[in-house]
Formats: C-alpha cells, structure tokens, sequence
C-alpha cells in the first residue's frame, strides 16, 4: 500500500458494500502487484525477513513461506528463534505458538 502501514478493513452493517468495494481495489491496485513481483518461493522469503510488519504473524508467515519453499532446515531455525523471542511470555498468543512449533516439530523430517 502506499502509506506503508497497516490498513484494516471492518465490515459492519450498512458498511459492507463500501468497505468491500475499498477492500477489492486496494487489493487490484497494489495486491496484485506485490503477488507478480514475489512469484518465487524463496524471494517472498528473502521478502518477509526483510520486511516490518506484526511480529506474531511473521512467525508463521516465514515459516511458511520456508516450507512451501522446501527449505526445512530454514523452517526449523526460524520456529526455534521465535519459540525463544518469546521468553517467559505466558500469554495466550505465546501459548499457542508454542502448541504450533510442537506440533510442526513432530512433522519436520529428521535432520
């Protein structure tokens, strides 16, 4: 987006179709784009390394983008580094990050 920040859309009653119109052209003008410029697996990883945004959703995108990448070990440095940026955290969105990294362990091929 050009303002390089976080844009949201809420949709809510009498608001649908404006929210929703806004929604599809930001997606047309801009979303498309950034999707023909990524079409490697591994640059939109390169591209999420690189770029800001929330640090709980980065956690999996990277990890996903590693994956789907094929680049497991890549996979594996990147669920352990954001298991230990948690800390002591105890919260519920580092609890259930801590269930998916156990659980996406159990299903990484051995090393």
């Amino acid at each position: 987006m050009p303002e390089k920040q976080y844009k949201g859309w809420v949709f809510s009653p009498g608001h649908t179709e404006e929210v929703a119109t806004d929604m599809a052209n930001a997606i047309a003008s801009h979303g498309a784009a950034f999707m023909r410029s990524v079409v490697d697996l591994t640059e939109l990883g390169r591209w999420l390394q690189g770029r800001s945004g929330f640090k709980h959703q980065l956690a999996y995108r990277r990890l996903a983008a590693a994956l789907v990448a094929g680049d497991v070990e890549q996979a594996r440095t990147l669920v352990d580094e954001a298991e230990e940026a948690l800390g002591a955290r105890t919260d519920p969105a580092a609890v259930d990050f801590r269930k998916f990294a156990e659980a996406l362990r159990k299903r990484l091929p051995s090393s």
